[in-house]
């Protein structure tokens, strides 16, 4: 996968995160997609840029997703329904889990 080098570092300081830790602050996805987006619509159009807007609308499209699925209220059960939906393996631990 081509990624530009400063997206990829912003990325995976997210990636980096527990979803405890991430959650309260999910506009930051919101605020690297706005960002990126706006520095593509700056730039010619090639394939790298492609690409590049490609991973931006999926991550994008999928924060409402992650918006909805907090989790603030729920208890170890919720969270296995939700992983084995998700196919997340059975013995991930809500603490340990990453945005990645």
């Amino acid at each position: 996968m081509i990624r530009h080098p400063r997206f990829a570092t912003q990325l995976d300081e997210l990636k980096q995160q527990t979803w405890r830790s991430l959650r309260p602050r999910l506009f930051c996805i919101q605020d690297l997609c706005s960002e990126w987006f706006g520095k593509l619509n700056e730039v010619k159009r090639d394939a790298v840029t492609h690409l590049l807007a490609t991973q931006v609308q999926k991550l994008n499209a999928a924060f409402p997703g992650l918006r909805a699925m907090t989790g603030e209220p729920y208890e170890r059960d919720h969270w296995k329904t939700c992983f084995a939906k998700i196919q997340v393996p059975a013995d991930t631990r809500i603490d340990t889990l990453t945005f990645a």
